[in-house]
C-alpha cells in the first residue's frame, strides 16, 4: 500500500471545499431539472433556508420519487420522516404535498461517491456551524 502524503491530503480538501462552495452557491432548479445523475443536494424551506442535506446516487430518482413522490409509509426518505416528525404532518400525501409545495432543491454533480460523501458531510457539519437547524438526524 502507498503512504498518503500531505500533498494527497491537500488535493481531497481542495477538492471536498470547492464542491461545497459550488452547492452553496447553485441556483434552485426545478424537479423536472434535476439530472440522473449523482451528487449532493439542498433542500431550502419557502423562506429560502436550508433544511436539509443529501446524497443520491441518481438525484433525480432522490428528490422527485422518494422526497416528492415515494410510498406512504416514507420508508425511503429520511427528509420526510423528518418534516413528519417536525412539524406534525401526516405521513403519505399529505407529507409530500407538503413539500411539494414548500420545499425547493439545489445541487451540484458529483461522480465519485467517496467525494458525495465528503462533501454531503462537511456542508452539514458546517451549515451546523453556521447555525442552520437541519432535519439531517
Amino acid at each position: 500500500m502507498q503512504q498518503t502524503t500531505s500533498e494527497d491530503l491537500d488535493v481531497v480538501l481542495r477538492a471536498v471545499k470547492d464542491k461545497v462552495e459550488q452547492l452553496l452557491v447553485a441556483s434552485t432548479t426545478p424537479i423536472s431539472s434535476i439530472p440522473d445523475r449523482q451528487g449532493v443536494y439542498l433542500i431550502f424551506d419557502k423562506t429560502g433556508s436550508i433544511i436539509y442535506v443529501g446524497k443520491a446516487k441518481n438525484l433525480k430518482r432522490r428528490v422527485s420519487a422518494d422526497h416528492c413522490g415515494g410510498d406512504a409509509d416514507m420508508s425511503t426518505s429520511t427528509f420526510r420522516r423528518s418534516v413528519h416528525k417536525m412539524y406534525g404532518i401526516a405521513a403519505g400525501k399529505p407529507v409530500r404535498e407538503w413539500v411539494k409545495a414548500n420545499c425547493s432543491f439545489a445541487f451540484v454533480e458529483i461522480s465519485d461517491p467517496d467525494l458525495s460523501s465528503a462533501v454531503e458531510a462537511s456542508t452539514i457539519r458546517l451549515l451546523r456551524l453556521q447555525g442552520y437547524k437541519l432535519l439531517n438526524s
